[in-house]
Formats: C-alpha cells, sequence, structure tokens
C-alpha cells in the first residue's frame, strides 16, 4: 500500500509539472506571438519538442523506479541464496544400500504442515512396504 501512494504521488506530481510547464510555454509564446517575437509554427515547433522531451523523462523516470524496485528484490534473492542453512546438512554418518533390511511400515500416521496446522494432509494413514521395491505416494 506504501509503495502504491508512493508511485502515485511521483507520478502524479511528475504528471502536473509537465502539464504546468506545458501551460507556462503556451502563456509567454503567446505574448511573443502577440508582439510579433515569434510565429506560430515556431511555437508549435518548440511545444512538439517539448512534448517529446517530457516524454522521454516521464519514460526514464519510470525506469529507474523499476531499476531501483528490481535492485531491491535482487538484493533480498542473494540474501537467500547466500543464507547458511540452519542444519549441517554435509555432516554425518552416511549410510549405505545394505544398512538397511526388511520391510517399512508406517501405522497410523497424522500429518499436517506447519504453516496450516488446521489442513490435515495424513490422517491414520497406515502403509507397507515391503523389502527391495519402490513406492511413491502422489496426491492431487
Amino acid at each position: 500500500k506504501k509503495e502504491a501512494l508512493a508511485r502515485a504521488g511521483f507520478f502524479g506530481a511528475t504528471g502536473l509539472s509537465g502539464n504546468l510547464i506545458v501551460l507556462s510555454v503556451l502563456y509567454k509564446g503567446g505574448l511573443l506571438m502577440g508582439s510579433a517575437y515569434m510565429t506560430v509554427g515556431e511555437l508549435s515547433s518548440f511545444l512538439m519538442y517539448a512534448f517529446w522531451v517530457g516524454i522521454s523523462i516521464g519514460g526514464l523516470s519510470s525506469f529507474y523506479s523499476e531499476l531501483m524496485k528490481g535492485l531491491g528484490a535482487g538484493g533480498r534473492l542473494w540474501e537467500l541464496i547466500e543464507r547458511k542453512p540452519q542444519l549441517p546438512f554435509n555432516e554425518g554418518i552416511i549410510l549405505g544400500k545394505d544398512t538397511f533390511r526388511g520391510a517399512l511400515e508406517f501405522k497410523d500416521v497424522e500429518f499436517a504442515y506447519p504453516t496450516r496446522p488446521e489442513t490435515s494432509i495424513f490422517k491414520d494413514f497406515s502403509l507397507s512396504v515391503p523389502a527391495g521395491s519402490v513406492m511413491a505416494l502422489v496426491g492431487p
């Protein structure tokens, strides 16, 4: 919400300043045309050039704000990539294939993710996997 308000304020102020510049150029150009220092064609071409410069500056400011947002997200991404895990995954005993023999059995297992404890994934789940076989659990 704060970002939306900041963006609205920034682009609103940019648009307002652009419109005020065009109005002031029209006013001063009208005075110069009234005193014969400028022609209608010169005023029109100046307004057209000023309009294109204004559009370019607006695009540049939009690019800059998106670039800053990307740099902020990139910094957070690098923090996550360089973060060290709390559990030591490369320590401990490496078990070989022949260490375990026999069947694997689960009885009355209940499981829910910590972020959604009210949604049960397994409830009273039982499973028996015979020795030497491969089993996969697939769900929707």
